[in-house]
């Protein structure tokens, strides 16, 4: 008997999973008297154990016999290689003992916020009807229009001071290119099934040219001007992923009248009230004020960053008539001039009384988000504490958030997905890879134990 176990990085059931790595797993199944052989598989699949072992007999749970499983895809794939070598396909029938439950009760130490804002999604909503809302997203165009980055992380063994001056001194490593900015968010959009095109700005260099050419094939790129991609490169210690500097590369963006009219043409062409257009602002001089006077023609949701070259000039408050924006609570407090410290209570209590917006988010980190809906504000946890980098959660959050407040969905629901997706995201080093609405069912499924 050949035992499979999902290798750690492949788990995909939740936060703080899994409770035992797969060193502990694959020494406690060596022990059974029956197991003669254990394998980690570093797949989120067993299709290369398979190919591996070629067994005569492979044996799955039973819950893999009903066809609407979330885990049937890549079950699916394993089965048409299972015919192939001519194996025989048996279900367990003995009775399952569900070690989320388990673990759920046991080790999962989720707080009593969390714990109540899960039990208010369970009370309120079945899976079924969550699987079905997120299926949607299949049949979702968006245009997304906005600054496209390339993000270099230049990874290194931080060595300590030099000897000789009060420099950082490191050794170099590796170096790795991730798709940032606009670029990152239609990935993030197509890796859920929609369908994107992405207004943005590319020059003709080879790497401009590499990192357009390697979008998703459900991405149509519309290039509005010659102008190199943003650059950001990061110095990251890769012992801890800390950031230890960053160095920003870029052209200014000048609007001439041939862009503009481009510009024009574009979001005429690929414009419907019937999807969604997204404006991703990251303070390169894209979003100038002729430009931000052209959105207000439509039906739009805008993310702005503030960051070191803009930190105070990208304001939220720049953007007018716009249905829906999500931006973090440094942010919005600076946008709103409001000093205020760590009092969400105090907050909340100044956005029911102040507020002129009826229908945004603000981003919180590691302690969740807030959401305002009409006379609605909802305080969301967070449900992935442990996180690799912050880089592009916040995106991912704002590309969630406003699509469900599209398909007008309760308030209380977009603000759970939209936490649980940008958390997901947080759990990759930069925008390395993106999560499918298949990693964010499972997640949803583990944390609120769905049955």
């Amino acid at each position: 008997m050949v035992v499979s176990i999902t290798d750690d990085k492949f788990v995909n059931k939740g936060p703080g999973r899994p409770i035992f790595n797969s060193n502990i797993r694959s020494t406690l199944l060596t022990n059974l008297e029956i197991v003669d052989y254990v394998i980690i598989s570093k797949d989120y699949s067993s299709l290369n154990v398979l190919k591996l072992v070629k067994p005569n007999i492979y044996a799955k749970d039973v819950e893999y016999q009903n066809k609407k499983n979330i885990f049937n895809k890549t079950f699916e794939i394993e089965k048409k290689y299972l015919k192939k070598i001519k194996c025989k396909l048996v279900f367990t029938k003995e009775p399952r003992y569900s070690s989320t439950s388990l673990i759920n009760s046991k080790y999962i130490t989720f707080n009593s916020d969390q714990l109540k804002f899960i039990d208010q999604i369970k009370k309120r909503f079945a899976f079924n009807d969550i699987q079905k809302l997120i299926d949607k997203l299949h049949n979702l165009k968006l245009t997304i229009v906005g600054d496209s980055i390339i993000d270099d992380y230049i990874f290194c063994q931080t060595e300590g001071i030099s000897s000789k001056s009060p420099t950082l001194a490191s050794v170099y490593k590796y170096k790795e290119s991730y798709k940032g900015g606009a670029l990152a968010v239609a990935e993030m959009a197509s890796s859920l099934g929609s369908k994107v095109n992405l207004i943005s700005y590319s020059s003709n260099t080879k790497k401009n040219n590499q990192i357009v050419k390697s979008l998703n094939k459900k991405i149509k790129f519309i290039n509005v001007k010659n102008l190199s991609i943003p650059e950001i490169h990061r110095i990251v210690d890769i012992g801890r992923f800390d950031k230890l500097h960053q160095m920003y590369y870029f052209d200014e963006f000048r609007f001439d009248e041939q862009t503009f009219n481009k510009l024009k043409k574009s979001l005429e062409k690929y414009y419907s009230e019937r999807n969604l257009l997204l404006a991703i602002d990251f303070g390169f001089g894209f979003f100038d004020k002729r430009f931000l006077t052209l959105l207000t023609k439509y039906n739009y949701a805008v993310n702005t960053h503030k960051n070191s070259i803009n930190k105070y000039s990208n304001l939220i408050s720049r953007y007018k008539k716009k249905n829906y924006f999500s931006i973090n609570l440094g942010e919005y407090l600076y946008d709103r001039r409001i000093d205020y410290t760590s009092n969400e209570k105090e907050l909340i209590k100044n956005i029911k009384k102040f507020e002129k917006e009826k229908n945004f988010s603000i981003t919180l980190g590691k302690n969740g988000s807030i959401i305002v809906s009409g006379s609605k504000v909802i305080k969301c946890p967070a449900f992935f504490t442990k996180i690799v980098d912050t880089t592009g959660s916040g995106d991912a959050y704002f590309l969630i958030t406003s699509i469900l407040n599209k398909l007008k969905i309760d308030s209380e629901l977009v603000a759970f997905i939209g936490n649980i997706y940008a958390g997901l995201h947080a759990n990759t080093i930069g925008n390395k890879k993106f999560v499918s609405s298949d990693d964010l069912l499972k997640n949803i499924k583990y944390i609120c134990n769905f049955n």
